[in-house]
């Protein structure tokens, strides 16, 4: 079983970073966000701020089946802010972070030409970032270890 989540993503260490500004510049509340020293763990702080918006399927804050699906929610957003975009990424980073979430080593996204442009026409890194669900695996031995 496969499911992703999909998240634009603005970092930065600088101690200067605005998460309120950016919000007001892109006209998109965050629903996703940390500041650099605030506690990551009982041990470690986080390195970096974060501005985040994650995008769920309709009417839930569920995981997205597809990843083809949730990249077009996201890019419906945010391909329409791509000259506000291009300003951030010559100071920050900037991400579309999936997190691909899976209990067996076959199958994972596939992605379709025009969901490759447009990708493209956005300019920002695709981050995949894959987790193994083990507490799904039954008897599957093509499960993850």
């Amino acid at each position: 079983m496969h499911s992703y989540t999909v998240e634009f993503r603005i970092f930065s260490e600088e101690d200067e970073f605005d998460i309120d500004a950016i919000t007001k510049r892109l006209g998109i509340t965050a629903n996703n966000t940390r500041k650099r020293g605030e506690p990551k763990s009982s041990t470690s702080v986080f390195a970096e701020s974060m501005w985040g918006y994650s995008v769920y399927p309709e009417n839930s804050y569920e995981d997205w089946n597809s990843l083809e699906e949730g990249l077009g929610a996201l890019l419906n957003i945010f391909l329409p802010l791509k000259d506000k975009i291009m300003e951030y990424l010559t100071r920050y980073q900037v991400v579309i972070w999936c997190g691909h979430f899976t209990s067996s080593f076959d199958g994972g996204p596939t992605f379709s030409p025009e969901t490759l442009k447009k990708l493209g026409e956005l300019g920002v890194a695709l981050f995949l970032d894959t987790y193994c669900s083990i507490d799904e695996v039954t008897s599957n031995e093509d499960g993850c270890p």
